[in-house]
């Protein structure tokens, strides 16, 4: 079965579902706000479907009868300023490399994290909704490591 950040439409089913079976909700109350939905859409669900019943059901805990985006965890809300993935995507008639073309949209995200966090790896990885150890993998991928990062 694929990780849930790859499968983001079935999120608002999902959670009607989890909070019916805490008996926290009756179904089809709707039970959050469409800021609170696409945040948790936006979301890379590292824990997968457990994370997502971990924060439906403190969201509505403490908001007693529905998720809104104030109640959802910090760390998840800052998932609302990402970019949209669902956002029209022209190809050139003549085509495009992909591979590149991502490995070089990769590295613009690296260095624009780093400049924002003023070298900073740790929040830069934080900016990206990365694990320090994935973020210092993907500086060495890309050769962006400085001297001071080698071992």
């Amino acid at each position: 079965m694929p990780p849930l950040r790859e499968r983001i439409e079935d999120i608002p089913l999902l959670i009607e579902h989890l909070a019916t079976k805490h008996g926290l909700i009756t179904a089809g109350s709707g039970i959050i706000t469409s800021e609170a939905l696409k945040c948790l859409m936006n979301y890379q669900f590292p824990g997968n479907v457990r994370e997502l019943e971990n924060i439906v059901e403190r969201s509505l805990v403490l908001s007693k009868d529905k998720i809104t985006l104030e109640g959802l965890p910090a760390h998840v809300r800052g998932s609302a300023k990402r970019f949209d993935l669902h956002s029209p995507v022209a190809i050139p008639d003549e085509g495009i490399a992909l591979e590149p073309a991502l490995e070089q949209l990769e590295k613009q995200y690296l260095l624009k994290a780093l400049e924002k966090s003023s070298g900073v790896k740790k929040k830069a990885a934080e900016l990206l909704g990365m694990s320090f150890r994935s973020f210092r993998y993907k500086l060495a991928k890309y050769e962006l490591a400085t001297e001071a990062d080698e071992p």
